[in-house]
Parts: structure tokens; sequence; C-alpha cells
């Protein structure tokens, strides 16, 4: 509810891409952060990381339903959308837990791997940055066109 509103601002008045990159960059820079404020056991941190990485990571929704349909032409424009989001979401989201928590090892393990983890969330972050920075901004772009927006 804070973010959303915040983001789409930024994706209608600087560019969806732009939205996007600082959601990407926040997740990187607020990776350790995140990971060593609920390794804390402090209540109240662990809950102001995950307000700040919660923000950064669903911020970017607010451009991402306007970027992801402008990336396609009229023609295969809810198709590509909804595949390209729902395959990144069933990955993401059912991979990531298992990733993380195999990189976590056994509970005794937590503190001496937390470092993985903190380093896999920003390599990410970073990743997901530069991936979108490839792509063509679609603010403003011509819906009509049948080709494909590509850089």
């Amino acid at each position: 509810m804070v973010s959303t509103p915040v983001f789409g601002l930024i994706g209608d008045k600087f560019g969806r891409k732009v939205s996007l990159v600082i959601g990407d960059v926040l997740i990187a820079l607020l990776a350790y952060p995140y990971v060593y404020g609920f390794l804390s056991g402090n209540l109240g941190l662990m809950f102001s990381m995950e307000f700040l990485i919660g923000m950064a990571a669903y911020g970017p929704y607010a451009s991402m339903a306007a970027f992801y349909p402008e990336s396609f032409p009229t023609k295969y424009r809810y198709s590509g959308a909804s595949y390209g989001l729902q395959l990144a979401a069933a990955v993401e989201g059912g991979l990531m837990p298992i990733i993380l928590v195999g990189l976590l090892g056994v509970p005794s393990q937590y503190l001496e791997n937390s470092w993985v983890v903190t380093a896999f969330l920003a390599l990410w972050g970073v990743i997901s940055a530069v991936a979108t920075l490839g792509l063509r901004e679609t603010k403003g772009a011509k819906l009509v066109e049948e080709d494909v927006i590509t850089r």
C-alpha cells in the first residue's frame, strides 16, 4: 500500500524501466541488512527489514502491470505478458525458498552460512537490474505497432 503508488508515479513520470531498476537495486542494497536483521533476534529490526525489502520487491509491480503488456505486439500482448509473469513467478516463488534453505543448511549453520544468502539476494538484484537495463523503455511507446519492442 505504501510503495505501489510511489513506484507507479516513478514509472509514469520517469519510465517503467526506471521503476523496475530502482526496485532491483534496492533489493541488492538491502540484502545485507535484511538477512542480518532477521538473524539479530531484534523483533523491531526484523519487521523494519521485512517492510523495506517488501517495498523494494513489490513496489515495482505498479510498473510491471504496464511494462510487460507494452513489451509485446497487440496480437500477443495478453499471452506474452501472462506467460512471462507466471513462468517467472513459478520459478522464483517455487524455487527461491528451496534454494535459500539449501544455502543456509541446518539451523546450527544459519549464522555461518548467512553470507551466502546475502550474496545470493544481492546478486539476484544486480542480475535483475542489468537484465532490465537491456530492455527498451515502454513508456510512451505506440501500442499499435506489431513488432516486439527490443533494443
